[in-house]
């Protein structure tokens, strides 16, 4: 549950309830190379 995050994020709450999905999320948005 990391809200200190360099880039700015807007998700909605009961998005930020699913911390797995979202973590999820970023580490494949970040696996891009680019």
């Amino acid at each position: 549950m990391a809200k200190t995050h360099k880039l700015s994020f807007k998700i909605p709450e009961d998005q930020k309830t699913k911390d797995g999905k979202y973590k999820i999320a970023i580490a494949s948005f970040f696996s891009i190379p680019g």
